[in-house]
C-alpha cells in the first residue's frame, strides 16, 4: 500500500493527500506554524488547554494575516455519557472523516497508524507528546490533551479537526490510540471542524515600504520552522518501548 506523505508542524498533524511543489509546501507549513506560535504568544503558555476558545481566535487571526480564508467552521461542545468510551479515532470517525474524499480518510489513518509505531524515544514522538499533552499539576489531577490533525485536500486548501478535552485517567505515550470512558472525562469535550484556503501570491505580496506577510513570519519564526517542522516517515519500525 502506498503511504501519504505526512508532517508534524509543531504538535498538529498533517497529512499530504496532492502533490504540492516543495517550496510552495514549505511556505504553506511555515504559516501554519506561525499561527500555532502565535496563537500560544497570546494566550500563554497554557492557553490552548485552558482557553480553547481565546486560542483559537488568535490562532484564527495568524491564519488571516497569512491569506488563509476560513471556508467552513463547526464548533460542538458536549459531555459524553459516563458510560460511553471514546478516543481520537471515534472523534475523527465522527467529525471529521465523513467531510473528507475516500483517499483522504485513507491517508489520515495511514499517518495515525504511522505516528502510533514510533518508538517513544523518537524526536516526532517527543514533540508531538509535548505540544498537545498538559499534565497533571498540582492544581488539578487531570491531563488536558488539545490537537489538530489535517490533511491537504489540494495544494493550497486544508481540512482539519481539532479536540481539547481533559481526563483523570494516565495519558499514555499511546495517546492516539488510547481510549477513554465517559466517567473519565472531566468537563466538557470541545471539538472544532475547519476548511480553509490559502492564497500563496497575497502571501508573498509586499513592497520595500510595506513588507510581505511572508517576511513578517520569517522574520517571527527566527529559524524555528527547522526544528518544528518534522516530516514522518513512510516506514515505520514498530517500537518496542512503546507504552
Amino acid at each position: 500500500m502506498k503511504c501519504s506523505i505526512g508532517k508534524l508542524v509543531a504538535g498538529d498533524l498533517l497529512a499530504e493527500s496532492v502533490h504540492s511543489e516543495p517550496a510552495e509546501l514549505n511556505e504553506l507549513l511555515q504559516t501554519l506554524l506561525f499561527s500555532q506560535l502565535f496563537a500560544n504568544l497570546k494566550s500563554g503558555s497554557s492557553g490552548k488547554f485552558d482557553s480553547p476558545g481565546t486560542w483559537w481566535s488568535s490562532y484564527d487571526n495568524a491564519m488571516l494575516h497569512t491569506h488563509w480564508s476560513l471556508l467552513d467552521n463547526r464548533n460542538r461542545t458536549f459531555k459524553p455519557k459516563s458510560t460511553s468510551t471514546l478516543g481520537i479515532n471515534a472523534l475523527l470517525e465522527e467529525f471529521l472523516l465523513p467531510q473528507l474524499a475516500s483517499a483522504q480518510t485513507q491517508d489520515i489513518r495511514q499517518l495515525l497508524t504511522q505516528m502510533t509505531r514510533l518508538p517513544t524515544t523518537d524526536p516526532l514522538a517527543m514533540q508531538f507528546q509535548t505540544h498537545v499533552l498538559k499534565m497533571p499539576d498540582r492544581r488539578n489531577g487531570h491531563s488536558t490533551i488539545a490537537l489538530q490533525i489535517g490533511v491537504l485536500e489540494s495544494a493550497t486548501q486544508r481540512a482539519s479537526l481539532s479536540a481539547t478535552f481533559s481526563t483523570s485517567k494516565a495519558v499514555g505515550t499511546s495517546l492516539l490510540s488510547q481510549t477513554f470512558t465517559g466517567s473519565q472525562i472531566v468537563g466538557d469535550i470541545h471539538v472544532r471542524f475547519t476548511r480553509y484556503a490559502w492564497d500563496p501570491a497575497s502571501y508573498r505580496k509586499g513592497t520595500e515600504e510595506h513588507p510581505s506577510p511572508r517576511s513578517h513570519v520569517l522574520d517571527f519564526l527566527a529559524g524555528a520552522q527547522d526544528r518544528l517542522i518534522l516530516a514522518i516517515p513512510c516506514e515505520v519500525t514498530d517500537g518496542a518501548d512503546q507504552a
